[in-house]
């Protein structure tokens, strides 16, 4: 019995055998089965373990209490939500959006509507790209930048409240793709909010920071900034000596860059002084420093850098796998949404063709989490659509989503 008594003569698996069995029949079972493995003979309703012990007996016996063990981390980790990847395709879940002031989830699935957040002036909403959270801005007569911040599950309570005192001038933010921290940019340099313990560690910047993301994974941040009407683009690595790295300049760029998914490259868009309208859009590969121009230089096909204004500046939507990036295009005589290789080549075109200026009123798009569709909002006649990449024909949906929405990643 020595090599037994060996094996389970510690006494954090002994406090752990007696933990996991139920009972106070079964604890006095597992008590006197540890006690009859160590050879000594106990009284009472199970003692005479301790003297028919034998040791087929006492290995079935060990064997049910490791099943006991596995099964009850089986049951643990069965109960834990399991998580998308934080980039790349994944399952559709709820859409989120601000709608009369609150914020709203909607069911695609059903068109079920309900409110997440009552309000008088929410906006500008984001979705953790883990699904668990919802990040969300409180405004004042429009102005966003002094409101605060709340973060919430997607059942509505509350993660963590961040005051307008504790950054002001917020120009943007970012959830980490974990779900875990907030990246805030304002006229100060950015900060970090740990949101289990609420801790806001400032990064001070000698310059005002228009936007800042997560770089994918790696914990660095990409921050964009403009110096006498010209963009530059730096990277930041919390906690190291070099601190702050010059990437890249931005001639002629119209609002900032937009980071891929897998924090790769970054796509904007540009307005190049010619004689005549041109729009392009341009992908930066971060490793590389390679930048190239994407879209076609035919003026019937050239992104409409007048619409990209009027969706928070933001030019460009990534697919979910960082394939293609969808843009507003005017062609000819009327205005259309256009899905284009991120390595450049021809755009399919998608959705209703609108009459000038058509796109000009606004419009919102954004790709579904399993990347196979788009949903886009358009404020020339304040309609809802859902369609598909590959130009095939979509449909109207009764969803208003309008400036503001973001759609919740599920695990496949």
């Amino acid at each position: 019995m020595t090599t037994n008594r060996k094996m389970l003569d510690d006494a954090t698996l002994r406090q752990a055998l007696l933990e996991l069995t139920a009972g106070p029949d079964a604890r006095t079972l597992t008590r006197d089965v540890l006690k009859a493995i160590d050879g000594t003979p106990q009284a009472g309703r199970f003692g005479w373990l301790a003297v028919q012990v034998r040791r087929p007996l006492l290995i079935g016996v060990v064997a049910l209490l490791v099943a006991l063990i596995l099964a009850s981390i089986a049951v643990y980790v069965g109960t834990q939500p399991k998580l998308p990847p934080p980039f790349g395709p994944a399952r559709n879940g709820l859409i989120v959006t601000a709608a009369d002031g609150d914020i709203v989830t909607i069911d695609p699935s059903t068109n079920i509507q309900s409110t997440l957040v009552p309000g008088d002036d929410l906006c500008c909403m984001r979705v953790s790209p883990d699904g668990q959270f919802v990040a969300y801005l409180h405004t004042s007569k429009g102005v966003f930048y002094n409101g605060g911040l709340t973060v919430v599950r997607l059942d509505g309570s509350v993660v963590r409240d961040i005051p307008g005192s504790e950054f002001r001038g917020l120009n943007g933010y970012d959830l980490s793709p974990t779900g875990d921290r907030l990246l805030l940019a304002g006229h100060v340099g950015v900060a970090i909010v740990d949101l289990a313990t609420g801790q806001l560690t400032p990064f001070s910047l000698p310059f005002d920071v228009v936007t800042a993301d997560w770089i994918g994974t790696t914990g660095d941040l990409l921050a964009t900034t403009y110096f006498d009407d010209l963009m530059y683009v730096f990277r930041i690595t919390p906690g190291s000596s070099a601190g702050l790295t010059p990437t890249a300049r931005l001639d002629h760029a119209v609002g900032a860059p937009v980071l891929s998914p897998d924090g790769s490259r970054f796509a904007y868009f540009t307005w190049e002084p010619e004689a005549r309208l041109q729009g392009r859009v341009r992908v930066f590969d971060l490793e590389s420093g390679v930048d190239t121009a994407i879209t076609p230089e035919d003026e019937a096909a050239n992104a409409d850098p007048h619409s990209v204004m009027a969706v928070d500046w933001s030019p460009v939507e990534w697919s979910p796998d960082g394939s293609l990036i969808a843009s507003a295009w005017f062609r000819s005589e009327f205005d259309q949404i256009g899905i284009t290789p991120s390595a450049g080549g021809e755009p399919v075109y998608i959705g209703p063709m609108l009459p000038r200026p058509g796109l000009q009123r606004g419009f919102t798009v954004q790709f579904a989490p399993d990347g196979n569709s788009v949903l886009v909002w358009y404020g020339y006649d304040d309609t809802t659509w859902l369609l598909p990449i590959d130009g095939s024909p979509g449909r109207k949906v009764p969803w208003q989503i309008g400036y503001s929405v973001d759609w919740q990643r599920l695990a496949p």
